[in-house]
């Protein structure tokens, strides 16, 4: 199994500015911890998880997780505190 690390910037779409405070889970489908979520420990290490937790974007609109499985994952946003945005699935 090979450990990686993420990263993922939010931007929107229209005005190309980064959005930060945007939350999501993210779910491996397949891989060593399929089925399970990932949070974020204070380090930024994943932490797989049978509960699905909301990772939120720093002010810059990014998130960084490290040491995170190869598979591969579904993300959901969760939280988008913006106006104009469509109102988002909640789990």
């Amino acid at each position: 199994v090979l450990i990686f690390l993420f990263e993922l910037t939010k931007i929107d779409a229209t005005t190309n500015k980064a959005m930060g405070n945007i939350g999501f889970t993210m779910q491996m489908k397949t891989g060593a911890k399929a089925g399970q979520y990932l949070s974020v420990d204070a380090n930024g290490n994943a932490v797989y998880t049978t509960n699905p937790a909301t990772i939120i974007t720093k002010s810059d609109g990014t998130v960084t997780i490290n040491n995170i499985f190869t598979g591969k994952y579904e993300l959901i946003e969760t939280v988008n505190p913006y106006e104009n945005y469509e109102d988002l699935p909640k789990w």
